[in-house]
């Protein structure tokens, strides 16, 4: 809680994530055009999750695999 407590009182921050939170519809909006259209990601990516609640009990892996390319 403290560590919250000092990133959110730091100017700006929580405007910052209400901003990021706003924009989640149209970021899914734009990840699934991009999706529809064969793009993937081109950089290397670290898929990291929780064992508990809601991310637990999704194919976390196998989603992240469908967004980013495999390396050659």
């Amino acid at each position: 809680m403290d560590a919250y407590i000092r990133a959110f009182s730091r100017s700006g921050a929580l405007r910052a994530d209400f901003d990021d939170y706003r924009a989640q519809e149209q970021d899914l909006a734009l990840d699934d055009a991009d999706a529809a259209m064969g793009r993937k990601l081109v950089m290397p990516v670290l898929a990291l999750w929780g064992s508990a609640g809601l991310p637990a009990r999704l194919p976390t892996l196998e989603i992240w695999r469908d967004y980013a390319r495999r390396p050659s």
